[in-house]
């Protein structure tokens, strides 16, 4: 018996075959290929909340002239003007930087933290590791005496929970601070503490540090605006505070050494 196929027949089975073969070569690359942009996508997401994570980061000032030194601030206006040159009343500047976690979403390493803050008495001494400075800039030189000590691990204490990362131990010379955790924190955690700057600052005898002298007009003005803001790993900052210092100094016999 002769068997006789037409044409259109012939045409649907090519068709239907091919279709077949699309169907296994293609679509489990496509189903691949969609399952790999998910996942990236996953990723992608996932480090953004890990370098966010949950984190709260704030900064505050203490004053030792306000509340005793226990009243929070955001802003200090010191105006160290006293009627003369010489040497200006001490103040105990505190700058506290505050941090949270809540659940952490991953676990920090020792060291993988790091937090970083302006150094407020950054070239604004008279002296700095013994060596006579003098650098005007539109007023920008606050001419202090001033010390700083950090709770942070350093050369001179340890048994915090933070390590100073950039110095062996602070000074003027820094332009920042920069700290780095010292302990391991685990996933799913919660933490939460501060680290303090503590600041002992008192306004130069004018005279005293200079070197020449000249007729000059009867006054002369230090000031000094710094803003600042703490960041958590180059990524999150805090609220900004500021700090607003002058002291005009009032040269008597017209005459001040420079």
């Amino acid at each position: 018996m002769k068997i006789s196929l037409k044409k259109p027949s012939i045409i649907i089975a090519i068709i239907t075959t091919l279709m077949l073969i699309l169907a296994l070569v293609f679509i489990p690359k496509t189903s691949m290929f969609s399952s790999l942009i998910d996942q990236l996508n996953l990723k992608e997401g996932t480090e953004e909340e890990v370098s966010l994570d949950n984190w709260e980061i704030s900064t505050v000032f203490y004053d030792s002239t306000v509340g005793n030194g226990k009243t929070p601030l955001t802003e200090i206006n010191w105006d160290a003007s006293d009627g003369g040159y010489g040497t200006g009343e001490t103040r105990i500047i505190t700058v506290q930087i505050n941090y949270k976690n809540t659940n952490a979403v991953t676990t920090y390493q020792p060291g993988e933290l790091e937090i970083s803050i302006p150094n407020l008495i950054y070239c604004h001494e008279e002296y700095i590791d013994g060596d006579y400075i003098n650098v005007y800039s539109g007023g920008y030189f606050a001419h202090w005496d001033a010390t700083v000590v950090v709770g942070a691990n350093d050369s001179t204490h340890t048994g915090y929970d933070w390590d100073l990362k950039n110095a062996s131990k602070p000074s003027s010379s820094l332009e920042k601070l920069t700290f780095t955790n010292t302990n391991l924190i685990e996933e799913k955690t919660n933490f939460e503490g501060s680290i303090q700057i503590v600041y002992t600052i008192t306004p130069t005898y004018e005279a005293h540090v200079q070197k020449h002298s000249f007729e000059y007009e009867d006054e002369c003005t230090h000031t000094l605006l710094m803003n600042i803001t703490a960041i958590l790993n180059q990524n999150l900052k805090s609220n900004q505070i500021t700090m607003d210092y002058k002291r005009v100094l009032l040269i008597h016999g017209n005459m001040l050494n420079i």
